[in-house]
């Protein structure tokens, strides 16, 4: 909805969404890095992508099968 009233194409608005989905960890990790604390980091680094990864690759298996129904 916002990404036709703002005008983007369907590749931009999947580019803003990760950008807005990763800023917190970014976030984190700029902090933890400040003040000298990099298991904080390490550990929210290590977590989002055990948890990312194999759900990407089951989103686009699924997106896969599906289409090719």
């Amino acid at each position: 909805m916002l990404r036709k009233q703002w005008g983007l194409t369907a590749s931009s608005g999947a580019a803003f969404l990760a950008i807005v989905t990763a800023s917190p960890e970014v976030a984190i990790n700029i902090t933890s890095a400040a003040r000298g604390v990099s298991d904080i980091g390490l550990g929210n680094l290590l977590g989002s992508n055990i948890i990312s990864i194999p759900l990407m690759v089951t989103i686009a298996y699924d997106c896969r099968c599906c289409h090719e129904l």
